[in-house]
């Protein structure tokens, strides 16, 4: 049985990707991986109507290396599988990372989601050569109510987010 799971998927992707890509407005904002602020920013997608997008790690892993991941980002019109299901792939091109070089750990203190903190390192730009591509499935948009913030929801690779900001610049 798995042996046949990575040919179908091959297909599917294949299927997906011969047609027009295109970069929907609705996906275009500030997508966080929770459905309440915090006392900082959750794991955070920034998705940009030219095309670029910034993965943000979570402010609240006082333990993470990965600042931030950026490159480009593209969506492939729904495909109906055979099951009569819908789906859209997003492909998104890593060629930068933005990572804490050096440093120690020490106990984490105040409002870190992680027991150590990361302290005295210095940020550094990283280029990704060749990039790295990543695929994922994702669910349309749905709206969560007139006036609610954040104001929809939708599932990046299996992993929910939700809305902040239709400006992705709204991310600080």
């Amino acid at each position: 049985m798995l042996g046949y799971r990575f040919p179908l998927l091959l297909l599917v992707l294949q299927s997906a990707m011969a047609q027009e890509p295109v970069l929907p407005a609705e996906i275009v904002g500030v997508w966080q991986r929770s459905s309440v602020m915090p006392s900082g920013w959750a794991d955070v997608y920034q998705f940009f109507d030219d095309g670029r997008f910034i993965h943000n790690s979570s402010q609240m892993d006082c333990a993470t290396r990965e600042i931030s991941r950026s490159g480009m980002w593209i969506t492939f019109p729904e495909v109906d599988h055979w099951n009569n299901t819908t789906t859209r792939i997003m492909v998104l091109d890593v060629v930068q990372r933005h990572v804490w070089i050096g440093g120690t750990y020490e106990a984490s203190t105040g409002s870190c989601g992680t027991d150590s903190t990361l302290i005295d390192a210095v940020s550094e730009w990283v280029v990704v050569d060749p990039p790295i591509r990543m695929v994922l499935g994702t669910t349309p948009p749905e709206p969560l109510g007139e006036g609610s913030i954040p104001t929809r929801f939708a599932d990046f690779g299996g992993v929910r987010f939700w809305k902040w900001s239709d400006d992705p610049l709204a991310y600080d």
